[in-house]
């Protein structure tokens, strides 16, 4: 679908994408643990997109290999806010990987993962679960605050490759796209029931000890529920009727009741507990240069750890 016409849209030049650095919400919100409290919420709203579900069902990565899917997910989201030039390398090596990548649309008609639409929506859609974290776990933001996101998220969306005339311009432009998405684009896919299917038994972490499989047999089921439950919470209402997933006032008091309780715990916790090891070191390494401290060993441990981020890309969607 085209992005709603406006005579701001057709006056806009080319805007080049930045790298994201501190003082942008983005470097706060993408690395923080409570980021995978909401990542299946975009990920499934791209999957009900016809094209991106049948592209996901021919390549069901999510499913035959879990963690190592969601660990390169993560790099990837990594590198595009902490990695500083390394965002726009990485977003070029995904263009180059979703080249050959195509999906079937409604009409049974092959298209391509780059068309315009569909890798637009895998982008754009980010901008309402990036809200429903901080509203949800975090802090909510002001009406600045949410324009201000919004922002961050079009230049996302640049270093992702995504051409300035298919980002909508404003947040209002962005909420008439988006709603004309889910009323006119979206679809109760079956890959997507697969995934959540999937998600309430997980095989054990890779590097999870052997001696400690039987636990995580006992220990998962439980905690795979409340992450489905979880993402169920988190799907707007409206994508909860496309895919016929109920939700009753009850569930919403407890999902209160848990944002609340990650919300207060996450007020107090230490860096270290916040965020993995790549934003933890970006932040470190910034705050050194900030504050006029010594840089050479941590430029040299970032160097690094951005290299083991690259040696797990895979050249495949596999």
């Amino acid at each position: 679908m085209a992005v709603p016409a406006s005579s701001a849209a057709r006056s806009r030049q080319r805007v080049e994408p930045v790298p994201f650095g501190p003082g942008s919400l983005l470097w706060d919100l993408a690395g923080d643990r409570r980021s995978t409290l909401v990542f299946l919420m975009p990920t499934l709203m791209q999957a009900m997109h016809p094209v991106i579900g049948d592209a996901l069902t021919r390549r069901p990565v999510g499913i035959t290999d879990p963690w190592g899917r969601l660990t390169r997910s993560l790099d990837s989201i990594h590198l595009w806010i902490y990695g500083g030039d390394e965002a726009i390398a990485e977003g070029r090596r995904l263009i180059e990987l979703h080249k050959p990548v195509k999906g079937r649309d409604i009409t049974g008609r092959d298209r391509s993962a780059l068309s315009p639409e569909v890798w637009a929506w895998v982008v754009l859609s980010a901008y309402p679960a990036y809200l429903t974290l901080c509203e949800v776990f975090g802090e909510p933001l002001s009406p600045a605050g949410r324009q201000r996101l919004y922002s961050e998220i079009q230049n996302l969306a640049r270093i992702l490759g995504v051409r300035d005339r298919h980002i909508p311009p404003t947040t209002e432009d962005f909420w008439a796209y988006y709603h004309e998405m889910i009323a006119t684009r979206l679809v109760d896919h079956p890959y997507v029931h697969r995934v959540l299917a999937a998600g309430r038994a997980t095989p054990a972490p890779p590097g999870l000890r052997r001696a400690l499989h039987p636990l995580w047999r006992v220990a998962w089921p439980p905690l795979g529920r409340l992450g489905v439950w979880i993402t169920h919470g988190t799907f707007p209402p409206e994508v909860r009727d496309i895919l016929g997933i109920s939700w009753s006032a009850r569930d919403q008091y407890g999902l209160y009741l848990l944002g609340q309780a990650v919300r207060y715990a996450f007020r107090c916790a230490p860096e270290a507990v916040r965020y993995p090891a790549t934003p933890r070191l970006a932040r470190r390494l910034a705050h050194a240069q900030a504050t006029g401290r010594p840089t050479t060993a941590l430029h040299s441990q970032f160097a690094a750890r951005v290299a083991r981020l690259h040696a797990r890309n895979t050249e495949i969607l596999a």
